[in-house]
């Protein structure tokens, strides 16, 4: 009767070993785990402020102002919104700030595609303000089905369907 206590007591022991070995992994795990949401957060948090200073400059606050007033619609002609259209100093503004704020953003871009054209990057930058396919239009004075033909053109060239979010993502990066 002892011995199968004993040996009772014995598989109760490796049994509990066994599951403190589990607990000390999944505790590791746990803390692995919170360090890089950690990182993220803090990661998330400067890649945020990084997009407040980009809205920030005045090239960025005028088109945000013009997409607000002129609220744009895929249905009209571009010719009804020429009093919102950017000129080319305009255009070279928000490339530059873009480049600024988001360490070279058309450079990295023009490099990591190369099929990508002068016009496609000057895309890519009212793109990367969040800005849809109408407001585009409204803003180069293209007709929509030309802003959206690009659209789905530099979509292509990136691979991905989600236009802004690959551009933002891209213009966290710093790889050069």
């Amino acid at each position: 009767m002892e011995r199968i206590v004993e040996e009772k007591q014995k598989a109760h022991k490796t049994f509990q070993a066994a599951l403190s070995s589990k607990l000390k992994k999944s505790n590791q795990e746990l803390r692995e785990l919170k360090d890089k949401i950690k990182q993220r957060d803090g990661t998330n948090i400067e890649h945020r402020e990084q997009a407040d200073c980009f809205q920030d400059e005045p090239i960025c606050k005028l088109i945000s102002r013009r997409v607000k007033e002129g609220q744009f619609k895929s249905q009209m002609k571009c010719s009804f919104y020429k009093d919102y259209a950017l000129n080319r100093e305009q255009l070279l503004a928000l490339r530059d700030a873009a480049d600024h704020h988001f360490n070279r953003f058309t450079i990295r871009l023009k490099k990591s595609y190369p099929n990508l054209s002068n016009g496609d990057l000057t895309y890519c930058c009212l793109y990367l303000l969040g800005l849809s396919d109408a407001d585009v239009s409204a803003l180069m004075q293209k007709e929509y089905p030309t802003v959206s033909e690009h659209s789905r053109k530099i979509k292509s060239i990136l691979g991905d369907k989600t236009l802004v979010t690959t551009l933002r993502n891209f213009s966290y990066s710093s790889d050069l």
